[in-house]
């Protein structure tokens, strides 16, 4: 997969660019009655909060994304698990600085932005714990609102089942498109660099190998080259 050429700088900036502007709704929230206005520890509680997404959006624009979705390694998962808890833990935490558990449950319509993240990034098993959280988070929020009777019942169901559907029905979506990419660039890949008709490496496929082989190591190695006569 190393030898796919991916221009990801425009995605690299549109995920910086969402961080930063999940972050400015936090201060928006600030200065909202509804969000943690007129309580000096939430307001507090959400500045902070907000203003952890500078320097993770400045992080996130300098990472290659290309490497991250075709890595298989784990310092890269383990980077991709780390953005994805922040992203999780953070939201869940602005959101329960908010006085109005309906402004609340309108924010949780944000893990849906996660989610496209979580879908193209990681892999399956930390999609099920993003799904199961975010799940968890939007449930507890609309049992608060129907607790406070701020909704009437048949609202508040309305809208829990709106950012159910927008949150998990993202990561479903992008997680199909993005598996089936990777296959059919696999596929890609393979057919360029074999011989359609025994399978082994064509020209091209061999300075691929030969080039990473001299790469991860510094041992000597022979190449041992066999012609076959009349083949």
């Amino acid at each position: 997969m190393d030898q796919i050429e991916i221009s990801e700088r425009l995605p690299r900036y549109g995920i910086a660019g969402l961080t930063l502007a999940i972050g400015l709704l936090g201060v928006l929230a600030v200065t909202s009655p509804d969000g943690a206005a007129g309580s000096p520890v939430r307001m507090g509680a959400l500045i902070a909060i907000s203003a952890t997404t500078v320097p993770v959006a400045i992080i996130v624009a300098r990472i290659d994304l290309r490497t991250i979705w075709l890595s298989e390694t784990m310092p890269m998962r383990g980077a991709n698990t780390a953005f994805v808890l922040y992203a999780d833990l953070g939201l869940t935490a602005a959101l329960a600085t908010f006085q109005n558990p309906v402004m609340a449950l309108q924010g949780t319509a944000l893990f849906a932005v996660i989610g496209g993240y979580v879908a193209h990034f990681l892999r399956i098993q930390a999609m099920v714990c993003h799904v199961v959280f975010s799940t968890a988070v939007i449930v507890t929020i609309g049992a608060r609102a129907l607790l406070d009777d701020t909704l009437p019942g048949s609202t508040a169901l309305y809208g829990i089942m709106v950012s159910l559907l927008a949150a998990n029905g993202t990561v479903g979506l992008i997680a199909i498109y993005s598996a089936e990419s990777k296959r059919a660039l696999r596929l890609q890949i393979e057919s360029a660099n074999t011989d359609p008709l025994t399978g082994v490496l064509n020209r091209r496929g061999f300075r691929y190998i030969a080039k990473t082989a001299t790469r991860q190591t510094t041992r000597p190695f022979t190449i041992l080259v066999v012609d076959i006569d009349n083949y």
